[in-house]
């Protein structure tokens, strides 16, 4: 009997280990120079968010058929608002649907800020009784469906953890797109699905580990633009590799200035357009380059021709019927958009030679896209 008792309790001890590994694996990422995991760390010890929590928990509201962990698919929550109730976790922003009445919300700024407390302490058990909270909301909001924008981090992992003990079915929507040396930090490892873009994103998430990606198209449905072939104008797309790594971060300012300077030689007008993660772009956007701070919907019909190096916005732009050109440089993706059909490329020891001819004479390319609408894509996926 003794022997038992031990037994059971090195499984329940492991068990318990596996549980707070698998939550806290993004937290416990060792990847040289990769800065991602202490902007998170740092945004769930905000003591800040954490007082607010008390005053936003006063708009928790509704059960719902799906709960979205945030509100970064807003065309496709208000699409899955016509046939399902609908609960958004989040913060002051996500407030917009309870107060316009578009769906139920729970500020998550205090399980946020509890979630890293518990990774601090290394206490075991106090994972599984967060795990427990979640699903005790489950439970009292009637929730058939959880849709997370990333099953990578620890509180999407929590709801995630929390609907699998309740045969919950949970989504990951792909919200960028992945290459095969993301590996560790690409999602599709924890949600029962990943719903991505097109059969080359399955392909590269299966290479990389996922569990069950599916062919779902773009999270949003892309209204087409009119090609009016501005050429003499292009919109470079920021991109955060200088906030979320110290190596690549110096060479995408290296070959940022090198697709301005070819640029600029040309007498092609560049403006630039940040990204919503980029900080101080001064030091190393060319003071003379217009900045474009709009939201991509904006300059998708502003500008015809846009230019950047990884950006699920180069798809974006070529599903919106505009010219994409990819600048590729392996030391920061091998993955070539050509070949997938999302954008034209150029190589970056090629710019003086190619990235010219591109912009003056090359046509928009067509993405694969789902026509159907995203709303009765989403709900198959739920009830599939």
């Amino acid at each position: 009997m003794y022997f038992i008792q031990l037994s059971l309790s090195l499984l329940n001890l492991n068990m318990r280990r596996k549980m707070y590994v698998e939550i806290f694996s993004y937290f416990l990422l060792n990847i040289s120079s990769f800065k991602a995991p202490l902007r998170i760390k740092k945004t769930y010890a905000s003591r800040i968010r954490k007082v607010c929590s008390f005053a936003l928990s006063l708009f928790n509201c509704g059960k719902a058929d799906v709960l979205f962990c945030g509100a970064r698919f807003n065309s496709l929550i208000l699409s899955v608002a016509a046939f399902k109730s609908i609960k958004v976790t989040g913060g002051i922003s996500e407030l917009r649907f309870p107060i316009f009445r578009r769906g139920g919300y729970y500020c998550s700024w205090g399980l946020a800020y509890d979630t890293y407390q518990v990774f601090l302490s290394g206490n075991e058990d106090a994972v599984e009784h967060l795990v427990k909270k979640c699903t005790q909301l489950l439970i009292k909001w009637d929730v058939k469906a959880v849709v997370v924008m990333s099953d990578s981090l620890p509180l999407e992992r929590l709801w995630i953890a929390a609907a699998r003990k309740l045969g919950i079915r949970s989504i990951c929507i792909q919200h960028g797109l992945f290459a095969e040396s993301g590996g560790p930090i690409n999602d599709g490892k924890y949600a029962d699905l990943i719903a991505a873009y097109d059969r080359y994103q399955v392909n590269i998430l299966k290479s990389t580990g996922a569990l069950n990606p599916v062919v779902f198209g773009f999270y949003e449905d892309i209204q087409p633009r009119e090609w009016r072939e501005r050429r003499s104008i292009v919109c470079i797309i920021g991109q955060p590799w200088p906030q979320y790594y110290d190596d690549k971060g110096s060479i995408y300012k290296q070959l940022l200035s090198s697709v301005i300077s070819t640029l600029s030689f040309s007498g092609t007008y560049a403006v630039y357009k940040p990204h919503p993660g980029e900080t101080n772009i001064s030091d190393y956007v060319d003071k003379n380059i217009e900045v474009n701070n709009s939201s991509l919907d904006v300059v998708l019909d502003e500008y015809d021709v846009f230019i950047s190096f990884t950006s699920t916005a180069l798809l974006e732009a070529s599903l919106a019927g505009k010219l994409a050109i990819q600048i590729l440089d392996e030391r920061l993706s091998v993955e070539r958009f050509s070949e997938m059909g999302y954008a034209h490329t150029v190589q970056s020891n090629e710019l003086n030679t190619q990235l010219i001819e591109y912009i003056s004479s090359a046509n928009p390319v067509m993405p694969f896209s789902n026509t159907r609408p995203i709303g009765q894509r989403f709900l198959e996926l739920m009830e599939d």
